[in-house]
């Protein structure tokens, strides 16, 4: 039989957000020697079929398996733009208390905006309390 689809389907040259939230995950992992970690999860409420979602938790096996939901995202097939819905403060630390910044998603157009964006996220004093505190308290249990 012959295939009416076109020969030169190819892989896009860009990374699919989800594909840089877990290397992200990984590397906290290797950072904290595992002893805080992240998961990438789908969405299991998203309720458009045309959307991929992902909830961003940081983890830790050693305090009954406390979970923080860091942010999720959300993009289409298109994998650009990406809706980043960061906890409050977070949000708050990157954007500014401002007027502009009651909305409560941020936005990023490209893969370049995306890592930037999720490097503000990381660093942001939020993340790093939590992260300080899961590791202090793993350490003493």
């Amino acid at each position: 039989m012959e295939s009416f689809w076109p020969a030169d389907l190819a892989f896009d040259e860009k990374n699919a957000p989800v594909t840089i939230l877990r290397e992200q995950a990984s590397l906290l992992g290797q950072q904290t020697r595992n002893i805080v970690q992240a998961q990438v999860e789908p969405m299991s409420w998203l309720t458009n079929p045309e959307k991929f979602g992902y909830v961003f938790y940081i983890i830790t096996s050693l305090l009954e398996n406390y979970r923080y939901k860091l942010f999720t995202i959300e993009y289409d097939v298109n994998l650009y733009p990406v809706t980043v819905k960061a906890d409050e403060d977070i949000r708050d630390e990157i954007l500014g208390k401002n007027i502009e910044s009651l909305t409560v998603q941020m936005s990023a157009d490209s893969e370049e905006a995306f890592s930037e964006l999720l490097k503000r996220i990381f660093h942001s004093q939020k993340t790093k309390k939590i992260i300080s505190a899961i590791l202090s308290q793993s350490v003493t249990n």
